[in-house]
């Protein structure tokens, strides 16, 4: 049963979905999403769904079936109509996948009306009727008369038909008698438990978990006999013994059974239904089974049960606490935990716990003379110094230690970037699939920035998991800076806001905007994303450059003239002829500049989509509406991202083209430059203590 207006996903709740998402374990991803959709369905909602919108477009390429299939179930729930396209593609590559496809037309089905539905289906040669009927009907109520002229014969009926039926049934959105004239559906739920399909009869005990209506009086499978159904089957069964803590209480004998399961499924089942009940005498079975658990999900789930009832039972506090003291700071663990307590008295102990942690790992990466000074202030005993191990380990305490991330989407971006550094490293991550340089630039007092380098690849949903990742992994960076090309904003009739080729585009107050976070209508089309602020203390390091440019101070300039004449000769600027503004097939005349031979730099909004921008009109709306500057195709996925997690962003970017069908690659290489060389002089203007 839907409740309407519950409230919101608490921010503790959303962040650990979110980190499940992104997880590289095909698992963690349908978990996440599951979770996900129960909440929708219990009438939650995110505070900004959009970027969960994204990476679900992303996750409907997933080398998992179960994780397609669960993201066209939260696209129905979450999803706006701007996913119709990337949903209509996932029906024509999932055609020999009956669950997948009759996911996908669930989700078209709660996003377009009935007659569009059908006319869209018929092109595509899928007539809806059977499984897609059935599907269709659990988002839009138009197919209830459909689903009433005819009787589904579980005899004859195929598997598909029978687990999308089984779903309307759970869902409490079938008719009354979908199999039989003579007997209600709770009547006949109970002889599909032993369906030589085990999927069907999974859905069946699935169904009766979740029918609001049912319960264990419908479900007709003997306890005693449960060893001799599939595992799948059994791990629902226990599911639905754990309905509630009462339940749980009585069929106890049969939750220790399932805790000694042979089947990791089966166990996997209860420890979901464990997670949010508590009884009195539970807790001898979740500390018994905790101890002899040897699969990581299962455990994950006793723990997250521990977390949250450690109120009720504290003996749960300690192996909890032991184990959020091992975990990394920022892991998929840690924020696991943290959900799960959010709201107790725990959350407070692991709060303190954690501060004192990050308190402890800055000592630890303190310079030697600074801890001996602190440690003679305070009468401790001194040392005798120890060489570092190896090179590995101190560049890995140096990346750990580092404040900035620069990310890059193209190769060529990256080569800029890596040319004004002044040293650079390999570094990787356990269970991180990003690649990192550590880059240090040394300023002219002989003063080190350590930051850390990584390329995204195009895309808001790449940047958006590169950020993320990267964030986790690294829970020092304080502030992700975009770095690389975009297309220029240009307006010719207001020479102090136009941008030509080789400029530079900065963010400013304006912010980060979402371009491709539309509603689609009869009027046109309505850019529904609000633009979101950068960091203040990056615009204010901008402000002061720009104040010493006023006085004729240009950092960037005689960077890029060191790198041109010592790296990277051929990223040299291209001919003041290249630089042709059109209007149709019009050329438009520059306004005069002084100085033609060297970047200006813009502030002014960044637009992101997924989108690869080649209208000259839509450009100019963004322009004239939103005050932007550049069009580019990452910052807005790591805006989210960082902004989820409590990180600052700030974009820099050089301009290429103007976002018409004359762009061209010609000045993709010097762009790529000069926004580099002006995001090392940036971080060169940082003050060192925030390093």
């Amino acid at each position: 049963m839907t409740h309407r207006n519950a409230g919101n996903i608490d921010s503790d709740t959303a962040a650990y979905i979110d980190l499940l998402l992104r997880d590289r374990d095909s698992e963690s991803k349908k978990v996440g999403l599951q979770r996900l959709c129960k909440l929708y369905r219990n009438g939650y909602r995110l505070r900004n769904p959009h970027p969960v919108e994204v990476v679900l477009l992303g996750l409907l390429h997933d080398e998992s079936p179960k994780v397609r299939r669960w993201s066209l179930n939260c696209l129905a729930l979450l999803g706006t109509k701007r996913v119709i396209g990337p949903i209509l593609n996932s029906l024509n590559d999932n055609r020999g996948d009956p669950d997948t496809l009759g996911a996908g037309v669930s989700a078209l089905s709660s996003m377009v009306d009935s007659d569009e539905l059908r006319k869209t289906l018929r092109q595509k040669d899928m007539p809806l009727e059977g499984a897609l009927l059935f599907a269709a009907a659990q988002y839009n109520n138009s197919y209830q008369g459909d689903l009433g002229k005819s009787i589904l014969n579980i005899e004859v009926a195929s598997p598909a038909e029978l687990r999308f039926a089984m779903l309307l049934v759970g869902l409490n959105k079938s008719p009354e008698n979908l199999f039989s004239r003579s007997f209600s559906n709770s009547q006949i739920i109970g002889d599909l438990n032993s369906h030589p399909d085990s999927l069907v009869a999974q859905y069946s005990v699935w169904a009766t978990c979740e029918n609001p209506h049912m319960g264990i009086g419908e479900l007709r499978l003997p306890l005693r006999d449960i060893e001799c159904h599939p595992a799948n089957v059994r791990g629902w069964v226990y599911q639905l013994l754990t309905s509630d803590a009462e339940t749980a209480r009585r069929y106890n004998e049969y939750l220790i059974f399932g805790s000694e399961d042979s089947s990791s499924e089966a166990r996997e089942g209860l420890s979901i239904g464990i997670r949010d009940i508590f009884f009195d005498s539970i807790e001898r079975l979740v500390l018994d089974w905790f101890d002899d658990e040897e699969t990581p999900s299962i455990r994950n789930r006793l723990l997250e049960h521990m977390a949250h009832n450690a109120q009720r039972y504290p003996p749960y506090a300690t192996p909890v606490m032991d184990i959020y003291r091992t975990a990394n700071t920022g892991s998929l663990l840690r924020a696991r935990i943290e959900a799960a307590a959010r709201s107790t008295p725990l959350a407070l102990d692991l709060r303190k716990m954690a501060l004192q942690i990050e308190s402890e790992d800055l000592f630890a990466r303190m310079d030697r003379p600074a801890k001996e000074a602190i440690k003679n202030q305070h009468g401790m005993k001194q040392r005798t110094p120890k060489a570092a191990s190896t090179r590995l380990e101190n560049t890995t305490v140096r990346a750990n230690a580092a404040k900035v991330l620069i990310v890059t989407a193209l190769p060529k971006e990256t080569a800029a970037v890596k040319a004004t550094l002044d040293v650079r490293e390999r570094v990787g991550v356990v269970d991180d699939p990003n690649f990192y340089e550590l880059g240090v630039f040394h300023d002219e007092a002989g003063h080190e920035r350590a930051i850390l380098l990584a390329t995204s690849g195009m895309g808001t949903l790449n940047a958006s998991a590169l950020a993320s990742n990267a964030i986790r992994s690294f829970p020092n960076l304080q502030h992700v800076i975009v770095v690389g090309i975009a297309g220029g904003c240009p307006n010719p009739e207001k020479p102090d806001e136009h941008v030509r080729l080789g400029d530079i585009v900065i963010s400013d107050e304006t912010g980060i905007l979402a371009s491709d976070f539309v509603k689609e209508t009869r009027e046109g089309r309505e850019i529904r994303s609000f633009p979101q602020k950068p960091s203040a203390k990056l615009l204010g390091m901008a402000n002061h450059m720009r104040s010493e440019a006023i006085l004729g101070r240009h950092p960037w300039r005689d960077i890029v003239s060191s790198v041109l004449k010592d790296r990277l000769p051929d990223y040299r600027r291209p001919a003041s002829e290249t630089d042709i503004l059109h209007e149709g097939a019009a050329v438009v005349a520059h306004p005069q500049r002084a100085d033609v031979a060297n970047p200006i730099v813009h502030s002014g909004g960044i637009a992101a989509s997924d989108t690869l921008q080649k209208n000259p009109v839509q450009r100019d709306e963004l322009r004239d509406r939103f005050k932007v500057r550049a069009v580019e195709m990452e910052a807005s996925g790591i805006q989210h991202a960082s902004w989820a997690q409590g990180k600052d962003v700030f974009v820099i970017r050089g301009i290429c083209d103007y976002c018409d069908d004359h762009k061209s690659d010609v000045w993709q290489q010097y762009a790529s430059l000069v926004a580099a060389a002006y995001a090392r002089s940036l971080i060169e203007e940082m003050p060192i203590e925030w390093f």
